[in-house]
C-alpha cells in the first residue's frame, strides 16, 4: 500500500497526530529484517529470533555463525524492535556449511515481558522486509490468554 502525506506544523493543518508512518532504510540484498511495532501498552514487547545456533534477543543481541542481530532493545512502548539476518550471502552460506547446517531458517515469536496492558491489545504489527519491500505482515491476535505470540 503506497501513500503520501504532508507533513508540516499544526497551524497549517499538515499535522495528523494519529497517523503513524514507518519509514525504512533500504535493505541490501541478501538480507531480510523483521520488525515489530506496537502501541504504547504494553511498555515492553521482546521480539525473539532462533536460528539453527542461537536465540537472538534482548539478551543475547547477536548471532555471528547465522549473521542475525537485533539492533535495540525497546522498552517504552511502540518499537521498532528490529532483527537482521544477512540470509543469502555466499560467504554466509559457506560459515552455515562449515559449522553444520545446509540451509537458514529461523523461528520468529513475539513475549511480552512488561506486566502492564496485554498482547493481545497491543496493536502489534510484525513485518518481513526484504530489498522488495514489506514481503509479509501479520497482526497480533485479538483473542487469546498468556505473553506468547508465535
Amino acid at each position: 500500500e503506497t501513500m503520501s502525506y504532508e507533513l508540516g506544523p499544526p497551524e497549517q493543518g499538515l499535522y495528523e497526530p494519529f497517523k503513524r508512518v514507518m519509514l525504512f532504510s533500504k535493505i541490501d540484498p541478501g538480507r531480510i529484517k523483521f520488525v515489530l511495532v506496537w502501541d504504547s501498552r504494553p511498555v515492553d514487547l521482546d521480539l525473539f529470533v532462533v536460528t539453527p545456533f542461537a536465540k537472538v534477543y534482548h539478551k543475547c543481541k547477536e548471532d555471528p555463525i547465522s549473521q542475525c542481530y537485533l539492533a535495540q532493545d525497546i522498552r517504552k512502548g511502540f518499537g521498532p524492535e528490529t532483527v537482521t539476518i544477512d540470509m543469502l550471502s555466499d560467504d554466509n552460506l559457506s560459515h552455515l556449511v562449515k559449522h553444520g547446517a545446509n540451509h537458514q531458517h529461523a523461528h520468529v515469536y513475539v513475549h511480552q515481558h512488561s506486566s502492564d496492558g496485554s498482547i493481545t491489545s497491543s496493536g502489534a504489527i510484525l513485518q518481513v522486509i526484504t530489498e522488495k519491500g514489506v514481503i509479509h505482515k501479520c497482526h497480533v491476535p485479538v483473542r487469546g490468554i498468556g505473553s506468547f505470540w508465535d
